[in-house]
């Protein structure tokens, strides 16, 4: 397993509408407008925090399904602070589906464009199954009630410590994947789900990447 450190820092995206991107990332999600003007909007996690996401202003509306950015992932640093967002969705009836991955628990949710983002914990690293370089992951029921009883507080915004911890696309072709992030970055498979799907890494983390067909 390669140990190159390996992060995530940005990422940008194209929105149609600017007025309901901002009430889902601002006042749904508690985002912070660092930077704007007609065509983008700089998110930090938090006050003072450097951007993490631009959204491009004036994008075209997806009427088929394509290629692209199935979702991005954004890695809490524990379950109390993940289950205080969740609280918070189901309060404003903002529909969350669930995963327990084994290796992490996570929520997923749209914007109002239909972009997707994983929200989600990792369970510690030292009780990840790993055999022969693939580590054990699986999709089980959340068991929503016993995340919400770790909740310590309200939703007030994102925790320090927040990052994004994957980005999940879709593609059409897995040998095309493979030949990207295995032999150009030098990650690792980490999980091989063909023929539907690929997860790679780097530094023995469960995944940075993954494509679905």
């Amino acid at each position: 397993m390669k140990t190159a450190r390996y992060d995530i820092q940005r990422l940008t995206m194209r929105v149609v509408d600017e007025e309901r991107t901002r009430v889902f990332y601002e006042k749904v999600l508690g985002l912070v407008d660092v930077s704007s003007d007609e065509n983008h909007i700089d998110y930090a996690f938090r006050e003072g925090e450097a951007p993490f996401l631009t959204m491009l202003l004036n994008g075209k509306a997806q009427t088929v399904a394509q290629t692209g950015l199935y979702h991005v992932a954004l890695l809490f640093p524990n379950a109390a602070e993940l289950a205080s967002l969740l609280h918070r969705l189901l309060t404003l009836q903002i529909p969350v589906g669930a995963g327990d991955h084994t290796v992490s628990e996570a929520l997923y949710i749209n914007d109002f464009e239909g972009n997707g983002l994983e929200l989600y914990h990792d369970r510690d690293a030292a009780g990840w199954q790993w055999t022969d370089g693939q580590v054990k992951m699986g999709t089980d029921e959340v068991d929503a009630d016993a995340l919400l009883a770790k909740k310590t507080h309200e939703w007030s915004g994102f925790p320090v410590g927040m990052k994004i911890g994957h980005l999940h696309f879709m593609g059409n072709d897995l040998d095309v994947a493979d030949h990207f992030f295995l032999d150009f970055l030098q990650m690792d498979l980490v999980t091989d789900m063909r023929p539907g799907a690929s997860f790679y890494s780097n530094n023995h983390y469960h995944h940075h990447h993954a494509v679905n067909l």
